[in-house]
């Protein structure tokens, strides 16, 4: 009986010691016999597994299996989760796409431009050839603002920032100045200090505030005002073209742009998504309220610096 009951803690130790190696992987596991039955599972692959049942509603999963032998008793089967790694290495093909796409029209405008210059100089008159040159001006200066925004997009992806205090009234002062005077202010007195990266806040109010002018006929107001739960929301309204609410998530997406505006407006499709990346940086989201031909309010929310 002694030994009976020693061999079966044995067993159970054995047993324990075979979880608890299975279970420090960070990748699901799984044991197999000769004859590819079932032995044991970690609670990664378990997980993993019970995922993929039929019936279960889920997101796509990209799983890469590898399987080693084990002398007398089977295989090792190892399961790596790659969806996350796919999922940024078609994030970043969409991107070098777009950026493609964006960068060959001001080129083509440019080039074609020049040729005109070089080829029909002597038939110009000079307000032709100034208006080629200002065009010109006009593209280049679309091409910087596109390749900074790119820049700007993938340091904030790769830098970690440390948020400080900061002035938000005097930073939305600042930023109204630098876009347009004809901006309200309406902020409430005594606003706290906020947690914040002051450049980097500086950066998505001017181009809130800048989307703003572009697609607003009427009144744009920039608001600062103490929330219930002693956060500050920043808010920047305006009386324009709106958006079609099945459109207010696609907002903040990389080169997405009003489809009937996508040919008469400037800009590089990239302003909201570099708010987004700036205000999630701040541990925070950014929203929209919209109504089409009547405007929009866009808003986030600060935590002060208690």
């Amino acid at each position: 009986m002694l030994i009976f009951d020693e061999f079966k803690r044995m067993r159970q130790q054995k047993k324990a010691y075979v979880e608890i190696l299975l279970n420090a992987f960070e990748q699901g596991v799984i044991l197999v016999d000769e004859e590819w039955n079932v032995l044991r599972m970690n609670q990664i692959a378990l997980t993993q597994i019970d995922e993929m049942k039929l019936g279960k509603k889920i997101q796509t999963k990209h799983l890469k299996y590898v399987t080693y032998p084990i002398a007398d008793l089977g295989w090792i089967i190892l399961l790596q989760d790659q969806t996350k790694q796919i999922e940024l290495e078609t994030a970043k093909n969409q991107l070098i796409s777009n950026v493609s796409h964006e960068l060959r029209t001001p080129l083509f405008h440019i080039k074609s431009l020049v040729e005109t210059l070089e080829d029909y100089e002597h038939v110009l008159t000079k307000d032709e050839k100034v208006y080629s040159l200002q065009m010109i001006q006009k593209e280049t200066d679309r091409l910087t603002r596109l390749v900074n925004h790119v820049l700007d997009l993938s340091k904030l992806e790769n830098v970690v920032y440390d948020l400080n205090a900061v002035d938000i009234r005097s930073l939305i002062y600042e930023a109204v100045q630098a876009v347009s005077k004809d901006i309200k202010i309406e902020c409430e007195k005594d606003l706290p200090l906020v947690k914040a990266h002051r450049d980097l806040l500086w950066q998505a109010l001017c181009n809130l505030l800048a989307n703003a002018v572009k697609f607003s006929y009427g009144q744009i107001v920039v608001r600062a005002f103490v929330m219930p739960n002693h956060q500050v929301r920043i808010e920047v309204s305006d009386e324009g073209i709106g958006i079609d609410e099945a459109y207010h998530e696609a907002v903040f997406e990389r080169f997405w742009r009003v489809e009937n505006q996508v040919h008469t407006l400037e800009g590089t499709g990239l302003g909201l998504s570099l708010v987004k990346s700036i205000i999630n940086k701040h541990q925070s989201e950014i929203w929209v309220n919209s109504v089409l031909n009547v405007g929009s309010s866009f808003w986030f929310d600060l935590y002060d610096i208690r």
